[in-house]
């Protein structure tokens, strides 16, 4: 969607998606080291996949776009069997 969405304008948006990746991939790992809850633990660990997902979103083209569906399916999957378990 954000690709098709602001295909013209994405150098605009670059430097915002960069920091807000940068904050959630920073925050998200330094907060799950110190988490004892399992839950707890896989949920800061989401806030910094999503970092790591909005740099493949940063490539703005059909490979970062194919990357980031890949790398949501594969860790959503990943998710779930953590949380079965």
């Amino acid at each position: 969607m954000v690709y098709v969405g602001i295909e013209a304008n994405r150098l605009d948006w670059r430097l915002g998606v960069m920091g807000v990746a940068a904050l959630t991939m920073v925050v998200g790992s330094i907060l799950s080291v110190a988490q004892t809850d399992m839950k707890r633990l896989l949920a800061y660990s989401s806030i910094a996949h999503a970092g790591f997902i909005l740099t493949g979103v940063l490539a703005f083209d059909k490979a970062g776009v194919s990357g980031v569906m890949f790398y949501a399916l594969a860790y959503g999957l990943a998710t779930i069997a953590a949380f079965g378990i």
